[in-house]
């Protein structure tokens, strides 16, 4: 609802600056109706009606992009014309249902044009709406009545945007379809004519004046009586490190490049806009096809903006510049230009500029529409608290092969960041990308190999300018995800001086890791006290000073040095000079360490850093998979996390816990909101169990064989399969067992064969290695030695027997298109 109703908002509004508009409108009103004079209409050619060969004089190109002070219509695919011409196939297109043939269409649509002013002229308009071939570009003829009639039709042409008015004055309009703009323009010039705030407005000013009273909410469909939905947020780069960001601000606009493609208005749809950017650098690959595409959508959702639509400029990955709302004429080529010729009118509010945290795809994207969360982190609006918290941080998903664990994990990660379970899994696979896109969810596989340096941090060689080699701390993929999950926690404070009086200092706040004042009466607040008094307001005490001070009252020269130490820090003195330049570093949003410095300031200096965790404990969530995770070495590559991923250990809770990384001697924590999910395959037994310290973290969810999940699989093969699984649990145990996931989409005997043989065979030969015996009882071939089955007997020449040593071999060795469905539904069907 309008802060202010319609009779308050027309009696303090700026009536006076709508003329030069005004003025501009009429002279466009005046220039149609010259080129396209009533009276003559009857005879209009078809090439003078739509847009052909970049002509921009005929009627469709006036009505839609020509006229912008006498309202918009843009947006949208040409079919909103009935009749044009496609650029990209050189023909002309006919969009009226029933009608094929181009001319007929022509023909008909032109006559109703006719007759439809005539209707108005007699004020019949609930006829208007029923022509035959008229009626199927509502938009584009109710502007048209609009310049022949401009006191009879009001310029709103969008028949919801009619509804809204309606309503929002106190009438109601029932009808669907979207084809009835004519009665409903109407019913709302009825109804504003019998506002006295508004006697003596033209139907121009008063459509201006309710647009900018209460602009219309976009609609999910055609039905006016849908809900309303947001209007349409997009992120726009004002150019590379924004560039033409204050140009922007100071002339009312957004502008970006491309500017080869041309004016978008020449275009019917974002295909042709693709079209024209592979015509100017044609694709070598699948890859810079992608990119182009991109482009073109990028480009074609400028077009499409329309008034009421918000903008945020950005600068890089980090930092909002503004807010803006998208104001007429909407899109625009200027050609007056030098570069960025492609322009949007924007109304800036630059009231929400700030810092958020960083939003990976921002880098790679000029134009793209803002998810909920990036909203409420923009506008400030608080997120509702997580849905699942009863969700353990730290889980594994264990089971045997096959029993979709890695498919289960993406699932259970794209629940976590959404905040609630997501049962259509196209949706949930749809938010796993768009998370990992983000930086939210990161996938790590865990090997012979992987260590600890490829986890947390390690020594790595890099080659610098010149060719030499050096060596750098490179952080690993945990401590990545770590570090921007908690700066995802973390919110501004104020800052505090590093001349801060510890009186000052809240030394009681568990969650700055700050020393606390020791009794006055103990040899360390005596070493305290040595260092207040030394200082002054604008100069802290030297080492070298409390030392000598103490040395001088008895005080051993270790308690001094150490005490002084945690004097410094509980004061946010400590490393003076890095948190000065670290608040130099914060304070250029372009610094490519932003996040990182951010986290260290805060996990050296605490609320001294000038950052805090949220008070609300709102932490947006973050996941790292990591599959297959009994497949490392699991002490070497967790190293000191063993400790700290616990619930309990971690940033912000009461036995919180931070190690000194070894290689950078940085401090280091788990923040509360990144989760742990890792898979084990039970059937693989290369390595150790998994560690017991580690195990004892983790809460285990086991995913067993289920082939009810096989919906195409037959009920009899499900059967089979389950006995093949309890023998193999009865000989082995239930950790080798088969899972479901190898006879996903088999539906008959065929694919049956196609996958035992396959998957499920080389698995039962790993299993069963040294156990012949064991893998014919699972195949239940005890006592069929003389059937051709899944062994088969072997026998050397009488004279060889006595160095025989194997008796059996695998059937895919002499028939390995065997029918295998035939031979377990024999063996284990009955």
């Amino acid at each position: 609802m309008p802060e202010k109703t319609l009779a308050e908002f027309a009696a303090t509004f700026d009536r006076a600056s709508l003329q030069p508009r005004l003025i501009e409108a009429e002279e466009q009103r005046r220039m149609i109706m010259d080129a396209f004079p009533l009276a003559s209409f009857g005879e209009l050619p078809l090439e003078r009606y739509a847009l052909k060969d970049q002509d921009r004089s005929t009627f469709c190109y006036l009505l839609e992009f020509g006229s912008p002070a006498l309202g918009s219509m843009k947006g949208g695919s040409a079919d909103k014309l009935g009749i044009y011409f496609h650029i990209k196939t050189g023909q002309w297109k006919c969009a009226i249902p029933d009608l094929s043939d181009v001319s007929n269409a022509w023909n008909g649509l032109r006559s109703d044009f006719v007759t439809a002013a005539e209707l108005a002229r007699s004020r019949q308009f609930e006829l208007i709406d029923s022509l035959p071939v008229a009626r199927y570009t509502p938009s584009l003829r109710t502007k048209w009545l609009h310049v022949l009639f401009p006191e009879e039709v009001i310029p709103i042409y969008s028949f919801a945007h009619l509804v809204h008015y309606i309503r929002e004055l106190g009438g109601d309009f029932s009808r669907e379809g979207g084809r009835y703009t004519a009665s409903a323009n109407r019913q709302l010039v009825d109804l504003v004519r019998q506002r006295p705030e508004l006697q003596g407005w033209s139907l121009w000013e008063i459509g201006h004046l309710l647009w900018t009273w209460n602009p219309p909410a976009k609609k999910s469909g055609k039905s006016p009586d849908n809900d309303k939905e947001a209007i349409r947020w997009l992120k726009i780069a004002p150019g590379r490190d924004a560039m033409a960001w204050q140009e922007c601000l100071d002339h009312g606009y957004i502008c970006v490049g491309w500017d080869e493609v041309g004016d978008l208005e020449e275009f019917e749809s974002a295909v042709d806009v693709e079209a024209k950017v592979n015509e100017l650098e044609p694709p070598t690959n699948g890859q810079m096809r992608i990119l182009h595409r991109e482009r073109a959508q990028q480009l074609w959702t400028l077009r499409e903006l329309q008034p009421g639509d918000k903008v945020v400029a950005n600068h890089g990955i980090y930092k909002v510049l503004g807010v803006g709302t998208v104001t007429e004429p909407g899109y625009t080529y200027d050609g007056s230009r030098s570069i960025m010729k492609h322009t949007v009118s924007v109304q800036w509010d630059t009231s929400f500029a700030k810092t958020i945290p960083r939003q990976p795809l921002w880098a790679f994207v000029t134009v793209a529409d803002l998810t909920e969360e990036q909203k409420n982190l923009i506008l400030g609006t608080p997120s509702p608290p997580p849905l699942m918290p009863t969700q353990a941080l730290n889980q594994i998903l264990y089971g045997p092969p096959g029993t979709g664990k890695t498919y289960r994990v993406i699932r259970e990660a794209a629940a976590i960041i959404a905040g609630h379970p997501i049962a259509d899994d196209p949706s949930a696979k749809t938010a796993y990308d768009q998370a990992c896109a983000e930086g939210r969810v990161r996938l790590a596989t865990f090997h012979q190999s992987f260590s600890y340096e490829d986890f947390i941090e390690g020594i790595r060689p890099v080659m610098e300018e010149g060719g030499k080699a050096a060596f750098q701390v490179r952080d690993g993929i945990f401590k990545e995800i770590a570090t921007d999950a908690l700066f995802a926690c973390l919110e501004k404070v104020p800052a505090l001086s590093p001349n801060t009086s510890i009186s000052d200092t809240n030394l009681n706040d568990t969650t700055s890791q700050l020393p606390r004042r020791p009794g006055e009466n103990t040899i360390t607040g005596r070493v305290w006290h040595i260092a207040d008094e030394l200082s002054t307001n604008d100069t802290p005490a030297t080492r070298q000073a409390v030392i000598d001070k103490a040395l001088a009252e008895g005080i051993n020269s270790h308690t001094a040095h150490t005490q002084y130490g945690h004097w410094r820090k509980a004061n946010g003195l400590t490393r003076f000079r890095r948190v000065r330049q670290v608040e130099k570093n914060l304070a250029d949003n372009d610094d490519d360490d932003f996040v990182s410095k951010t986290v260290q300031s805060y996990l050296e200096l605490g609320p001294a850093s000038g950052w805090q965790l949220r008070s609300n404990k709102n932490f947006p969530p973050y996941v790292l998979i990591i599959d297959e995770i009994n497949r490392g070495n699991i002490s070497r590559i967790f190293g000191e996390l063993i400790t700290l991923i616990e619930d309990d250990k971690r940033e912000g809770e009461a036995n919180a816990l931070r190690v000194t990384l070894p290689s950078s001697r940085e401090p280091f924590t788990v923040p509360p909101n990144l989760y742990l999910l890792g898979t084990m395959n039970t059937a693989d037994k290369s390595l150790a169990l998994l560690d017991v310290a580690l195990r004892r973290r983790f809460e285990f969810r086991e995913l067993a064989p289920d082939f009810t999940a096989c919906a195409d699989l037959p009920e009899e093969m499900r059967a089979v399969l389950k006995r093949l699984n309890e023998r193999i649990e009865l000989r082995k145990d239930r950790d080798h067992r088969i899972g479901h996931a190898f006879f996903m989409g088999v539906m008959d005997a065929a694919g049956f064969n196609r996958a035992f043989v396959r998957k499920v065979v080389p698995l039962l030969q790993e299993y069963f290695f040294n156990d012949i015996d064991g893998a014919r009882f699972v195949l239940g071939e005890i006592g069929r030695e003389s059937e051709p089955g899944f062994l088969r007997q072997i026998t050397a020449a009488s004279a060889d027997a006595k160095y025989q040593r194997n008796r059996w071999r695998w059937f895919t060795d002499v028939e390995p298109d065997m029918d295998c469905w035939s031979r377990l539904s024999e063996t284990l069907g009955s």
